[in-house]
């Protein structure tokens, strides 16, 4: 609610005189619509899982929502956690973070005291449960491969204790496929068992459906020329029917215009709109990655050659020449290196040498990823 109504507020205050936007609510990624277009059999299926086994006074199974950024996933479970009964106690969390700020941060929407320091994660957990109190308990934890990753050393096991120890459904939402072969943890791969929903990308048509949409919620009429909201379709579809990519870019397109002066959106915005937006995509995924998975990138990415132990000799040579970050064994830099695979910031290339003689692999930049935006972020953030 809070949220919501610091949306409304700068929506508010920013589109006081603006000529182009009406209120830019509208294309935030924080919105959930009334209706969500082109998701109607996976919100019905949702639906059901969740709300009528609650109905009943039961748990529900876990479930984990499947599918590529901007396919609609957040925005399905957001819509059905506003209809979960009051009785049962929810919370919704981006779980990119330790297992220590997620507890803390569940206890806290849940009405425990987290203002004191230096409290330990059990009894973080303890303060769950007693918020809980024998209730049913439903957790939305947005990315939660993130949270696999974060955690792969603490042995804190996070899906095992909401499976064994408490009544709670956790609705997991990722676009990684590999989920499952990241729960390292044999307590956690044996008890959090789940159903899957898998959502598929956008096509072009649906996507065009969406942003012409939000387009008419959110610029004054006119603004746009009609080849704007078509152009953007087409870019959004090209990007794995991702829809968030075509809202940040009618965003973007409406502020060019504004900071210009200009009363109108044209194709030219578009087309400086997409730039700055992969630009903008590539900046947003490294900035939350560790020093030292940065540096590696860096490497990986500035490295001609393709072979790990060249890769990470690069690594350790930028350690000594002073970058940020700390010098790794060759263990620790091959599980790094599998954590961007797992992102999808590098490709690895695995090819057996018969059996019982190991694996040979080779790490290459993904090449999804522009190599140019990617070196020049890298570097502005590690030099």
């Amino acid at each position: 609610m809070e949220d919501a109504l610091r949306l409304e507020v700068y929506a508010r205050i920013h589109d006081m005189s603006s000529p182009i936007f009406k209120s830019t609510k509208y294309l935030d990624v924080r919105y959930i619509p009334e209706t969500l277009q082109g998701r109607e059999h996976e919100r019905t299926l949702l639906k059901k899982r969740i709300l009528r086994p609650l109905a009943r006074g039961d748990v529900p199974r876990n479930q984990l929502l499947f599918g590529p950024t901007g396919s609609g996933k957040t925005v399905c479970v957001r819509q059905i956690l506003k209809e979960i009964p009051s009785n049962v106690l929810k919370c919704y969390l981006v779980a990119d973070m330790s297992v220590y700020q997620i507890l803390k941060s569940i206890a806290g929407e849940f009405g425990a005291n987290i203002t004191e320091l230096n409290i330990h994660t059990n009894e973080y957990w303890k303060r769950v449960q007693k918020a809980a109190d024998g209730r049913t308990v439903c957790i939305i934890l947005d990315e939660i491969d993130k949270m696999l990753i974060k955690n792969r050393k603490n042995d804190f096991s996070l899906l095992y204790k909401f499976s064994r120890e408490m009544d709670a459904c956790v609705i997991g939402v990722t676009n990684n496929l590999l989920f499952e072969q990241m729960i390292r943890d044999d307590r956690d791969r044996s008890s959090f068992l789940y159903d899957e929903i898998i959502f598929s990308p956008y096509n072009a048509t649906e996507l065009r459906d969406i942003l012409e949409r939000r387009a008419s919620m959110a610029f004054h009429e006119g603004v746009l020329d009609e080849e704007v909201v078509p152009l953007i379709s087409a870019f959004a579809a090209s990007k794995n029917g991702d829809a968030r990519y075509g809202l940040d870019l009618l965003s973007l397109c409406g502020n060019i215009c504004e900071e210009e002066d200009r009363d109108h959106v044209t194709e030219a915005d578009v087309r400086q709109a997409q730039r700055l937006a992969d630009m903008m995509l590539v900046y947003r995924a490294v900035n939350k990655l560790t020093s030292s998975q940065k540096l590696l990138l860096y490497a990986i990415f500035t490295t001609k050659d393709t072979s790990p132990t060249t890769i990470y000799a690069c690594y350790n040579r930028l350690i000594s020449d002073g970058m940020n970050g700390s010098k790794l064994t060759t263990k620790w830099l091959s599980i790094l290196a599998q954590e961007l695979e797992l992102l999808g910031f590098v490709d690895i290339f695995r090819k057996g040498r018969g059996r019982g003689r190991g694996t040979d692999f080779t790490i290459q930049p993904s090449g999804s990823i522009d190599r140019k935006y990617m070196v020049d972020t890298l570097t502005s953030m590690i030099v």
